[in-house]
């Protein structure tokens, strides 16, 4: 057994693929799933277990899994240690779409050191993706939304691939549209206002659920629901299309005005959500990921204090 054992396995765990993760190293098929069975002979264990969907990690293949990608994040650190380049500071975070997480990211990057040598890696992605991410460690830390009712959920997933969590903020979410919306003088909307209306859908929460109080709606779900996951692309279409409406953490007054846009709160609205910041099981979180942190409690106590008012 060597290390690129070690690589070898973490890559098909990543992919769920031996002819992906082949591809992306660079070898045949044939090779890798050799080299896989050799490593498995070697340490008496079954690492994966394969399947006409892919393979998938075994119990004690998960348990390998967790010390390889430990090792071999202590090698690469090691192997660093000599090299200039790898002495900046470095940052690797995903993130769902949310406007308030972005404004915190830009409070941050305000406070850093601009002198300092700096490698900031930031992605938007769903709440499933930044799972994967920071599983596999292309990012250190996320930030992932469920709902309360889902909590133990999300608690056994986390658990199942020994992630860590802090909790962020516990919200109820907002209607988001245009300030020219037909709705946008009414101060508390109930769900059957919204029966006319097209509702713009993300994939932000950590599993797919039925639209918060949306009962009243199921015959128009179809034909008055569409799905857009890129943030610019929501805020555009709450824009240009009459009509348009979001369910939405709330957002900082001036991202509303920017972008001529209302929140309104709903009455009858029965959903609870939870932002967490999550970590993998061997990461201790630093100096950088407190000041993050720091910056998304502070954007949240503006908030409450700006729905206050």
């Amino acid at each position: 057994m060597n290390t690129m054992h070690l690589r070898y396995a973490v890559e098909i765990e990543k992919t769920g693929s031996i002819s992906q993760a082949a591809n992306n190293l660079f070898m045949s098929q044939p090779n890798l799933s050799k080299a896989i069975k050799e490593l498995e002979a070697a340490l008496h264990i079954t690492i994966f277990q394969r399947s006409s969907k892919g393979v998938t990690p075994t119990p004690k293949g998960r348990q390998f899994l967790i010390s390889a990608k430990r090792i071999l994040r202590e090698l690469d650190e090691m192997e660093a240690l000599g090299r200039e380049q790898d002495r900046r500071v470095s940052f690797k975070t995903s993130v769902l779409p949310a406007s308030y997480i972005v404004y915190g990211f830009t409070r941050f990057l305000d406070r850093l050191d601009v002198h300092e040598s700096l490698d900031i890696d930031f992605r938007e992605a769903t709440s499933a993706d930044v799972l994967s991410a920071v599983e596999h460690g292309s990012s250190n830390s996320g930030i992932i939304r469920t709902r309360v009712e889902d909590w133990h959920y999300a608690e056994r997933m986390l658990e199942e691939k020994s992630l860590r969590c802090d909790n962020i903020w516990e919200f109820s979410p907002l209607l988001l549209f245009s300030e020219h919306h037909p709705l946008a003088g009414k101060q508390e909307l109930t769900v059957a206002d919204l029966i006319p209306y097209l509702q713009i859908r993300n994939r932000d929460l950590l599993r797919e659920s039925a639209i918060p109080g949306m009962e009243a709606l199921t015959e128009h779900d179809q034909k008055l629901a569409m799905k857009i996951y890129d943030r610019h692309s929501q805020m555009h279409f709450l824009q240009r299309m009459e009509g348009t409406y979001m369910w939405t953490s709330p957002l900082p007054e001036a991202l509303l005005k920017e972008n001529g846009l209302v929140q309104r709160p709903c009455r009858d609205n029965p959903l609870r959500c939870v932002d967490m910041m999550i970590y993998g099981s061997e990461y201790e979180p630093g100096p950088l990921d407190r000041m993050f942190l720091t910056e998304l409690t502070q954007i949240r106590r503006e908030l409450a204090s700006q729905r206050r008012r």
